[in-house]
């Protein structure tokens, strides 16, 4: 999974992340996510430590077909999962925003009308998911 994508899931779920770590004997999962999220913030190369953190990540049984969908969860949506729709298909009005990673680091993104008053939050800055055109 390229990095960018791993660091959504983290921002998206890190509590879920942390808790699992956590439950790992011996490691210190928890201390490579704070590196992680550090790093993030301060726009190091974390490659390398989301490399370490994704193999305790594997160990802690995280399920990662959330991987996949690392968004938030859309209120707009009957199953509440944002959803991907095929060039062409839905509205011709587009009636939601898209909202994406405030920093442009990593591949998070939200679905929702735009001024939504709860855009979900980046876990690496504390700031709101921005909004993009499209």
């Amino acid at each position: 999974m390229p990095d960018h994508e791993l660091l959504a899931v983290v921002c998206a779920d890190h509590e879920t992340i942390r808790s699992r770590l956590a439950l790992l004997p011996h490691t210190r999962g928890t201390d490579q996510l704070e590196k992680v999220l550090k790093g993030a913030r301060e726009k190091k190369d974390i490659s390398p430590d989301l490399s370490i953190l994704w193999k305790f990540m594997r160990n802690s049984g995280y399920d990662f077909r959330k991987a996949t969908r690392y968004a938030t969860k859309d209120p707009d949506s009957p199953t509440g999962d944002r959803g991907l729709e095929p060039a062409g298909a839905g509205p011709s009005i587009p009636r939601l925003g898209y909202y994406g990673c405030p920093e442009d680091q990593c591949a998070r993104a939200w679905t929702g009308r735009p001024g939504h008053r709860d855009v979900p939050t980046c876990h690496i800055k504390g700031d709101p998911l921005a909004y993009r055109s499209v």
